[in-house]
């Protein structure tokens, strides 16, 4: 019995959540569309998409500019309705912040940098419609082909290279210029920059010292640095999938021998040195057989005092065993695809910040 109100229960839900739908979809150019709109973006919202009408009726005609702004509130209504239902969530939209904030800031930056007439659009175009691309593939699961066609349809119209041509440098459209500029700065000063603030600027550039040696110079050395897990991780899943166990062991002494210099107090180091020593190197858990320095190590680690340095001679010996392993990652399709998405990540960056940082190695 409580088996079957409960699916009843959720039956009724998908019905009102699929009528909500329905009602999202007809309602068009309305007070319900208009009010989800400022509810997302407040009065900004309203005067953006009013002041887009009336750009499309001086570049194109009347019944487009309408058609464009009935298409537009239909979607505003329906993420808003999904948004109640928790089908769309900050998390799972969290990637798309960032292309929609370029683009508004992209925006801003050109017109404050240029007057009308030397404004430049291409750059602003590709990202509006890389964007329009994002929307699409996040919506289709939830609406009709005919639908999903009208988001390519409405991103396709405002990403146009002429549209924004005219928008950004016609004379005509001032009006409607600087009231959509008015609306995008209100809208972005309540946000942090995604595109010059200084905290970005030093998170940028911070990464892209991390991410150049590991493109153009990269070492077994590099795998062992604490702020490289990415790349210790890829590294140490390539020794997992070899045939050479003992290949893996050694590189994860060397990871906790790498965290046992660090530490500074000798009581923890001692008894860090106890654990490291039984882990890797006692009878049945020798990484290699038997090796000359075992004994001394083993010798060291029982006095009161235990350098950090205790393990420095077999890992020197265990570094340059790894090497030849390293060798062989660096030729693995595996390396070469984090290369490659390392590289396409230094270059998105350069986009974004320009002269700020150098890419070079």
């Amino acid at each position: 019995m409580a088996e079957t109100e409960k699916k009843n229960k959720m039956s009724r839900k998908v019905s009102t959540f699929n009528a909500k739908k329905k009602v999202a979809s007809k309602i068009g150019d309305s007070k319900m569309g208009r009010k989800a709109l400022i509810k997302l973006l407040g009065p900004e919202g309203d005067a953006l998409v009013g002041a887009l009408k009336s750009a499309v009726t001086k570049i194109d005609n009347k019944d487009l500019a309408k058609e464009l702004k009935k298409d537009l509130f239909k979607w505003v209504m329906k993420a808003s309705v999904l948004v109640q239902h928790k089908t769309l969530t900050k998390d799972n939209t969290r990637y798309l912040r960032r292309p929609a904030q370029l683009g508004m800031e992209r925006m801003v930056e050109m017109a404050d940098r240029n007057k009308p007439g030397d404004r430049e659009v291409d750059k602003l175009s590709t990202e509006i419609k890389a964007l329009g691309d994002m929307v699409r593939k996040l919506m289709e699961p939830h609406c009709q082909d005919k639908n999903a066609n009208k988001i390519t349809k409405l991103f396709d119209y405002y990403a146009d290279p002429n549209f924004l041509d005219k928008l950004m440098n016609d004379q005509a459209l001032e009006e409607e210029r600087e009231t959509i500029l008015e609306a995008t700065r209100n809208l972005l000063v309540q946000i942090p920059s995604v595109l010059t603030d200084e905290e970005s600027l030093a998170i940028a550039v911070a990464r892209v010292r991390l991410i150049i040696p590991e493109v153009h110079e990269p070492s077994l050395a590099l795998c062992l640095e604490k702020n490289r897990p990415e790349f210790t991780a890829l590294f140490t899943s390539f020794l997992d999938a070899s045939m050479n166990k003992e290949s893996g062991k050694a590189f994860r002494f060397l990871l906790m021998e790498d965290a046992f210099t660090q530490i500074s107090a000798p009581n923890l180091r001692a008894s860090r040195s106890s654990v490291i020593f039984k882990k890797f190197f006692a009878p049945g858990s020798r990484l290699s057989g038997n090796k000359p320095e075992l004994a001394k190590i083993e010798e060291v680690i029982e006095s009161e005092t235990v350098s950090k340095n205790a393990f420095v001679e077999i890992r020197r010996e265990l570094m340059v065993g790894l090497e030849s392993d390293f060798e062989n990652f660096l030729l693995e399709p595996i390396f070469k695809e984090y290369k490659q998405a390392r590289e396409e990540e230094l270059r998105e960056l350069k986009e974004r910040f320009g002269d700020k940082i150098n890419i070079n190695p």
